[in-house]
């Protein structure tokens, strides 16, 4: 499975008064195109800028399964089964707010990672005078192989809207 995102704004909006809409008043092609700049529309106030648009995202992110599964009746009372399944993502990410006006509210993501997870199981179906049991074993693996950010749950400076990006947080290989 593969996805590659490509979101951005539109084509930006042509500024020039070219379009008489009454005799007298020109305007520009709004509200078609984007404008980075807070334009205001006439009369309501409508805004046609600046505060839309503001989302990218162009992440690209895959995965890959391979899988095994092997089922053999043994006897009449015993079927075994058996398989392994290996998981493999890569992620690349890449999303965010770009505001050119207020640049304060710009919050942007950029990072790859590449997790995988892996299983075993075998199991045994047992038949005997109408009764029937399922007995087995399965083992699970899972490595984000990336680090993980070791703080404090209550940590305003990460989770809240002082919040930013390019501050350095203390980091540990995640747990696999």
């Amino acid at each position: 499975m593969a996805r590659k995102y490509d979101a951005a704004p539109t084509r930006l909006r042509d500024a020039t008064p070219r379009f008489e809409i009454v005799p007298g008043y020109f305007t520009n092609e709004a509200p078609f195109g984007w404008s980075p700049n807070p334009d205001v529309g006439i009369g309501d106030g409508i805004l046609f800028g600046g505060h839309t648009s503001t989302a990218r995202d162009f992440s690209e992110i895959s995965s890959s399964t391979l899988k095994f599964d092997l089922t053999s009746q043994v006897n009449f009372t015993h079927q075994f089964k058996t398989g392994v399944e290996v998981l493999y993502n890569d992620l690349n990410i890449e999303y965010g707010t770009v505001n050119l006006v207020f640049p304060e509210s710009n919050n942007y993501v950029n990072w790859r990672r590449f997790p995988f997870r892996g299983a075993f199981y075998i199991q045994d179906k047992i038949e005997a005078k109408g009764f029937i049991a399922n007995a087995g074993l399965r083992l699970d693996y899972s490595d984000a192989n990336s680090r993980w950010i070791d703080l404090d749950p209550f940590d305003k400076l990460f989770f809240s809207s002082k919040y930013n990006s390019e501050t350095a947080f203390q980091s540990q290989n995640a747990k696999a």
